[in-house]
């Protein structure tokens, strides 16, 4: 179960920073400040290694968070934080002699009324070992469960435990427990302070609403004064407790649970802080929603009005009607115009209605007028020109010209129909006849309009494809079996994932993605179950993968055979769904979490974060490959008894740290894999706060030290903007194997001023350079050095942004947002 390496991964005590951080009483917190802006809280220490790397580590009681530094990437450290006072409840007890179980399958029973339990842990092998269990330490923070019978001492959040289990315990503590049929008040609001302080809001409640039937009669007085103090305490988590949701809702693009939300809602807290906060939200729900919903209303009436679909009239009364009378045969450009209205009001969302927040405000403008008899500024064909443009190229692109609002919904529809062709010739005579057309877009407005363009294949909501399945022992509804379909690789058709959809997800509006990797005994349904209602709360679409069968008794291996299992998927939800391709991570649990280490670090590209709870990165292959993560965020998780992936990660992290690469590693105390819950809030916390570099992104950007992307895998080809085609056969791994003394192949790039490319490479025979649209000036020369001299036959010269290439990449990867415009392939001398 846990390696003398293991236990030792941090050279400091770790079950005396336990004790120290669990004791009940005020203690003055530091908070490190990430460069993301994700916050760590607890007691920032340094490793004791005099082996090795010394570790800057933060203790938070039930673990600890490993982090850089780095004077320049790193978090920044703000001392004396303010920390809740808790009221901690102990049993005294002792850790015992006998070693931890060796691994095994955990079998464990409820804690009875004197705090203690057994846990028994079945062998692989038919053995098992009974562990005798004694919570010596617990808070609303913070529980410690230490081992009677071995050497073993665990740590848990309190939140992580069953409120019913722990309202028992309290009430069995010595501190708490009443005599028989004599309720007592002050232990009861002890109870209910714990429990709100715990965060189970509706466990507090309830005992707080049952105490004046409990315990009639008059209260002493400091015990009524306490009682209401809790109660505003509790009115007031409550009220920051609808707050966050409010605001998680509007986040995500959930304006109808918002509404509802709010409706009827009166806050019982008086605090300040949240009242201003809950004023915030409510403006922000009173204003987007119903500016969309004008929004919409006056498209349509203008729509309708344009095609005759109806008239208004005054009617006796004075008031007036609206009377159904035939649509009429529209002219050009009228004609298109009217079609691409429509399109833009079927798709148009809150989020999204700010693209033609212009046309909003010159259409209402031309309402006023037309009510008070005044000659419009704006026609008809200008209001819809405006609508159009905006929505297709931003609400900085939007204009009045109907002839370039045409122009651009006939690009739009020209992208659309390339990308649902499968057959080349017939993508490349559409984009010839496009170009040589005489009309086409310029290449900065083409990439504005394909950067917002609809999925190819938007799925019909209301017929889901795939069979929606029922996961055992789970409520959540909406996970879908199903299979990509058609892909550029035709052996990797047909690949089996299960589809989760956010509520109130529109076409109109980008999502995030998460793909899940399971581990190899969880199904991928139920690790779909235990993502959903997160990825509900957030916003994310959530695919998890049904990478494993029966016959992957050894769990992932590093060949990267499976890796098109991933970007299959991906590459079928960006065709089919609204997604925003520089929000893409990956999820990975035990095995699935080694898979996840190895795919970011080999297409890091694709993600905008790497998230795994245990998991071990291969030694022999990330030696090497760590250096392809300088530009990917991870997020680990795993607790101190994980075993062998302990010692591997922590070699991992010596790599990373001192060079500032964005990772962060908590490590629970006493713990081994599990399903860290706490953990998968800090995780979506954490996603929200990346994105995927990019771009100039991606450059070294005055970086002392810029790390060489390694390959040793042929289909490890490509980081960000620069690749290569053909590896030497001597650099690459055969199979799972790494021969000894293997030295990978390895680009280095970077693009300094005056659009000079350089770059270093090692081992293939070719490398291709690819140029998104910001990289360089399009308007100037192009030099580039390679291996220290100008490649053979190359002059610097102005680029032209090449459209085939741009389209043809974009038909492959359906990535809407890394636009390649131009492209070099050069022989390596």
């Amino acid at each position: 179960m846990i390696s003398v390496s293991a236990r030792a991964f941090l050279r400091i005590s770790c079950l005396g920073i336990l004790g120290g951080m669990m004791l009940g009483v005020a203690v003055a917190a530091d908070a490190v400040i990430m460069r993301d802006g994700f916050v760590i809280t607890g007691r920032v220490t340094k490793e004791r290694n005099l082996r090795g790397y010394s570790f800057d580590v933060v203790d938070d009681g039930p673990k600890v968070i490993i982090y850089s530094a780095h004077s320049r990437k790193g978090g920044k450290v703000e001392k004396n934080v303010p920390r809740p006072e808790y009221t901690a409840y102990k049993r005294a007890g002792r850790v015992g002699n006998s070693p931890p179980p060796a691994a095994g399958e955990f079998h464990a029973g409820d804690f009875d009324e004197h705090w203690r339990r057994t846990l028994e842990v079945r062998r692989p092998d038919g053995n098992y070992h009974e562990v005798k269990q004694l919570i010596t330490y617990l808070d609303p923070y913070a529980c410690q469960v230490d081992a009677t019978s071995h050497r073993w001492r665990l740590a848990y959040h309190t939140s992580e435990m069953d409120p019913d289990q722990i309202l028992r315990l309290l009430r069995n503590h010595p501190d708490l427990k009443e005599e028989e049929g004599k309720p007592d008040l002050a232990k009861r609001l002890a109870i209910v302070q714990f429990l709100k302080d715990t965060g189970w809001l509706t466990a507090a409640r309830r005992e707080m609403n049952s105490l004046p039937k409990l315990i009639p009669g008059n209260w002493p007085a400091d015990q009524i004064e306490r009682s209401d103090k809790l109660r505003e305490e509790l009115d007031t988590a409550e009220t920051k407790y609808i707050i966050d949701e409010l605001e998680a809702a509007l986040k995500s693009g959930r304006y109808e649970t918002a509404t509802r939300y709010l409706a009827g809602y009166s806050p019982k807290s008086k605090d300040p802080a949240e009242i201003t906060r809950l004023s915030v939200v409510k403006a922000q729900i009173e204003t987007i929603r119903p500016k969309f919903e004008q929004t919409a209303h006056l498209l349509d009436d203008l729509l309708d009005r344009v095609e005759g679909g109806r008239a208004i009239h005054a009617t006796v009364g004075g008031g007036l009607a609206l009377l159904a009378v035939p649509r009429r045969k529209l002219a050009e450009p009228l004609a298109t115009l009217v079609e691409a209205g429509h399109a833009v009001l079927q798709d148009l969302h809150p989020d999204s209605a700010s693209r033609i927040e212009l046309f909003r405000a010159s259409a209402q403008q031309e309402m006023r007028r037309l009510n008070e008899g005044k000659k419009p500024i704006n026609t008809p064909e200008q209001l819809l020109a405006l609508a159009v443009t905006g929505w297709l190229k931003g609400s900085f692109g939007a204009e009045t010209k109907p002839d370039a609002a045409v122009k651009c919904w006939k690009t739009r529809e020209l992208a659309i129909a390339y990308f649902r062709e499968d057959i080349g010739n017939q993508r490349q005579q559409m984009l010839d006849a496009y170009l040589t057309s005489g009309n086409p877009l310029p290449p900065s407005e083409l990439a504005q309009v394909i950067s917002l363009l609809p999925p190819p294949f938007p799925e019909d909501l209301s017929q889901p494809l795939g069979v929606e399945v029922k996961v055992a022992d789970s409520d959540v509804k909406g996970i879908y079996k199903r299979e990509t379909g058609t892909t550029i690789d035709a052996a990797n058709a047909g690949v089996p994932f299960f589809l989760h959809l956010p509520p109130e997800y529109h076409h109109g509006r980008s999502y995030p993605l998460l793909i899940g990797l399971t581990h190899t005994t969880v199904p991928a349904e139920k690790f779909a179950a235990l993502l959903a209602p997160y990825c509900d709360r957030n916003g994310y679409i959530l695919a998890t993968i049904d990478w494993t069968n029966q016959f992957d008794t050894d769990g992932y291996d590093i060949s990267g055979s499976k890796h098109p299992l991933v970007t299959s998927v991906l590459r079928d939800l960006l065709r089919r769904f609204q997604i925003d391709p520089d929000k893409v991570f990956l999820f990975g649990l035990g095995e699935g979490a080694t898979f996840a280490f190895d795919m970011g670090a080999s297409h890091p590209d694709l993600f905008a974060g790497v998230a795994t709870f245990g998991g071990m990165p291969k030694a022999e292959q990330f030696m090497h490959y760590w250096r392809n993560t300088q530009k990917l965020p991870y997020f680990v998780v795993t607790g101190e008894h994980g075993g062998g992936s302990v010692e591997q990660l922590r070699k991992v992290f010596e790599y990373w740290m001192p060079r500032g690469f964005p990772a962060l590693m908590t490590m629970y105390k006493g713990r081994g894999v599990e399903w860290y819950t706490v953990e998968v809030g800090r995780m979506f916390d954490w996603m929200g706060r990346q994105t995927r570099a990019r771009g100039t992104a991606s450059l070294r950007l005055n970086e002392p030290i810029f790390e060489p992307w390694q390959i040793l895998r042929p289909t490890d080809n490509r980081f960000y903007w620069v690749g290569t085609t053909e590896v030497k056969p001597a650099h690459l791994m055969s199979g799972r194997t790494i021969r000894n003394g293997l030295s990978p192949a390895h680009i280095a790039a970077d693009i300094q001023q005056g659009n000079k490319i350089v770059v270093k490479a090692f081992g293939v025979r070719n490398v291709v350079i690819w140029l998104e649209r910001n990289m360089i000036d399009w308007t100037r020369p192009v030099g580039v050095i390679l291996n220290g001299q100008v490649p053979y036959g190359f002059r610097p010269h102005v680029m032209e942004p090449d459209l085939h290439l741009m389209f043809e990449t974009l038909y492959r990867n359906q990535d809407r947002k890394m636009l390649f415009m131009g492209k070099f392939e050069f022989p390596v001398p």
